[in-house]
């Protein structure tokens, strides 16, 4: 047997086919809201990991310049006082003093290159 519709059931057919789509409109609206939520958390704690990475990196990049610098100071000391001994240090550790000084430090950030030079008596 065979139901026939009427305006009743048709009527309330489309008042259950109303409501589910309004169910998952909404479903749909909450999901992407979501969504957008953890995208935009996820690309704030990428940018706040790129920031802490790069200002770790500066603050190594300044201390190695400043032992650097420290270790070129002490150097300026001992050869001032191996020439008051009279020894010449230049002239027997130079060349390869030289060769041995000429570090590079890349901030890769800048895209720069610090160069440190080597010191010379």
């Amino acid at each position: 047997m065979c139901s026939q519709s009427t305006s009743e059931s048709w009527a309330q057919f489309n008042h259950d086919n109303v409501t589910r789509a309004e169910h998952e409109r909404m479903a749909s609206i909450q999901m992407r809201t979501l969504s957008n939520n953890i995208l935009h958390d996820t690309a704030r704690d990428i940018r706040e990991q790129c920031d802490a990475s790069d200002n770790a990196f500066e603050r190594r990049v300044r201390e190695m310049e400043d032992c650097k610098s420290k270790l070129m100071e002490n150097l300026k000391k001992v050869c001032i006082a191996l020439r008051r001994a009279g020894f010449s240090w230049w002239e027997a550790w130079g060349p390869w003093w030289e060769a041995w000084t000429q570090w590079r430090i890349w901030d890769f950030r800048k895209g720069l290159a610090i160069e440190l030079q080597g010191f010379k008596n």
